[in-house]
């Protein structure tokens, strides 16, 4: 229902074949573009349901594919397997986005010219970023986790890799925690110099009342 913001059924807007995308960039970069148009677009817009900004502008534009619609695979509705308070179409569409290789992808094709973000929003609009917006990294054990638990394998894993069966992205993508510093000082360090410093002291006390 598009009215209520449901998200769910086909898009009004949805597009049969011929949609151009242009990026707002270089001619060889546009070239390049169609020319993948050209090879691909019209087998790939008949098969997913899309929405896309109408107003071309120079700030933001989107074309997203809705993976939530009602499918066999992957917008399945029925409980997972060995997971029933998640749909197996949730787990299928988590197990692709750990199975992708973002940085590699990133490397081979754009080089180190560009940025991964994981949300429609450019980076440029600080004050509108979620800091805690989910985000999939490369982990193609999590993405056999989510597969299992969805039933791919017919079976119950016992060994889940470090990984639960529906691990939290923070555990997996987040970057480490930072080691707490007092100037400049690595946790360890400073404790180590505070606790020497203490002991020096005590004796230093106890030698004067001597």
């Amino acid at each position: 229902d598009w009215d209520e913001e449901l998200g769910t059924g086909r898009n009004e807007w949805y597009i049969q074949t011929g949609l151009e995308m242009t990026p707002n960039d270089s001619q060889e970069r546009i070239n390049l573009c169609w020319e993948w148009q050209h090879y691909l677009i019209d087998e790939v817009l008949p098969c997913l349901p899309l929405f896309t900004h109408e107003n071309d502008n120079y700030t933001l534009q989107l074309l997203v594919f809705n993976l939530r619609e009602i499918r066999p695979i992957l917008g399945n509705r029925h409980p997972c397997s060995f997971y029933t308070n998640k749909s197996s179409g949730l787990g299928v569409r988590k197990a692709i986005s750990y199975a992708i290789n973002r940085e590699e992808i990133r490397k081979v094709v754009l080089g180190d010219d560009y940025e991964i973000f994981h949300h429609p929003i450019s980076p440029a609009f600080n004050e509108w970023l979620n800091p805690d917006i989910f985000n999939f990294c490369h982990n193609l054990q999590v993405a056999k986790n989510y597969m299992a638990v969805t039933g791919f394998y017919g079976y119950w894993p016992y060994d889940w890799g470090g990984y639960g069966a529906w691990p939290d992205w923070e555990d997996i993508c987040s970057p480490k925690t930072p080691s707490i510093s007092v100037n400049g000082f690595g946790l360890e360090i400073a404790v180590f110099c505070l606790t020497i410093c203490t002991i020096s002291f005590l004796y230093y006390i106890r030698k004067r009342r001597k």
